[in-house]
């Protein structure tokens, strides 16, 4: 839970930054060894323009490896999948199946925003929209800043645009999605607050219809897992937030102590 410091100029490492990162140009990657030593990019690019190794302060040194710091980073999967995964079958899973049947249910004006943290399922479901033939448009990491706003704008105004596909951690930033009323999160996050601050861009001030949110997860899956952690944070927050009044806080207590912590 602490904050991540440069072993070099101390400098912290913060979520926000890492979020809102819009760097488009290649720099020297963030550099982090085995014995849990990080050294920022900067540092980095400085002791390799300097013709000297990144290392930490132990004899011998230990291994190091480059890390990426930027949010786009942390939707990419494509690199990990193996070519012949990606093209073994043409068959939609079972999720972007469900999900499209109940787009494909609702009131055609009724606009959607659907959540993931992967942008490859977000390649995913966009094929299947395009070949439902519903329109759609894309946000996340890779939009340039100063495309933004006209993608919002434009799903926003256009009714024939009913579908928006937005990354979880573009979505934690001060978009305004009043435009929608129905949210769908393709799978569970490990923090549950991240999908709290994407929904709140459909519930926000000058929302005019009831929103509904539809959470897709796999039974028996490793997702189950994940949303029982959710649960636990949410009880932990519940506790630390909450009155300090003798029966709420016992109330609470009993409920950590029947969670295991």
């Amino acid at each position: 839970m602490n904050s991540i410091i440069c072993l070099r100029c101390s400098s912290t490492l913060g979520l926000t930054e890492t979020l809102l990162d819009d760097s488009t140009h290649p720099t020297e990657s963030a550099q982090f060894t085995s014995c849990l030593r990080f050294i920022c990019s900067e540092c980095a690019s400085k002791k390799s323009h300097s013709g000297q190794i990144v290392t930490c302060d132990h004899m011998p040194p230990c291994p190091v490896a480059s890390v990426s710091t930027s949010g786009i980073a942390l939707e990419e999967v494509e690199s990990f999948v193996a070519p012949q995964a990606q093209l073994a079958s043409q068959a939609l899973p079972s999720k972007i199946k469900a999900l499209l049947e109940d787009i494909r249910r609702i009131p055609s004006d009724v606009k959607c925003i659907v959540f993931s943290t992967w942008r490859l399922t977000l390649d995913l479901i966009t094929r299947g929209l395009d070949k439902e033939g519903i329109p759609n448009i894309r946000f996340d990491g890779k939009v340039p800043q100063k495309d933004r706003h006209s993608v919002v704008t434009a799903f926003n105004s256009d009714p024939s645009i009913r579908v928006m596909l937005l990354t979880l951690s573009c979505g934690a930033v001060g978009l305004t999605l009043t435009a929608a009323s129905r949210a769908y999160l393709m799978e569970p996050h490990w923090n549950p607050t991240l999908e709290e601050q994407a929904l709140a861009r459909i519930h926000r001030l000058g929302q005019s219809r009831e929103v509904e949110t539809v959470r897709f997860y796999v039974r028996d899956s490793f997702e189950e897992q994940v949303m029982k952690v959710q649960e636990s944070k949410k009880q932990l927050a519940g506790v630390l937030l909450s009155p300090h009044d003798s029966a709420q806080t016992n109330d609470n207590l009993g409920t950590l102590e029947v969670s295991g912590f």
